[in-house]
């Protein structure tokens, strides 16, 4: 869920909303998976923020696994020919129905 909810941000035409998927996938990406641990189990609770092991370890691998979920979802998308896409919007197909279906 957290990689589609990115992805449609990601590439959403808000700027304001790419660009904040955007920095959210990169700082994830960006960064090792056992720092991201490190930072939830001992970053967060100096800000107050107290959570169990397993809730941090849950929280950081969902993240994670997240972000390169939204760039596989984008990649994706985005590697769709601009010819299939003309031929579901002139078969008369939505948006959401072009996601969907495959032409054949």
């Amino acid at each position: 869920m957290i990689g589609t909810i990115a992805c449609i941000l990601r590439i959403n035409q808000s700027r304001l909303l790419s660009r904040t998927a955007f920095a959210f996938i990169e700082s994830i990406r960006s960064t090792p998976l056992l720092v991201q641990l490190f930072f939830f189990y001992f970053g967060l609770p100096s800000l107050g923020l107290r959570l169990s092991e397993a809730t941090t370890g849950i929280l950081a691998l969902t993240l994670n696994s997240g972000a390169y979920m939204a760039e596989i979802i984008r990649a994706g998308i985005q590697s769709i020919p601009n010819g299939q896409i003309e031929a579901a919007v002139s078969s008369g197909l939505n948006y959401f129905l072009r996601m969907r279906r495959r032409m054949r």
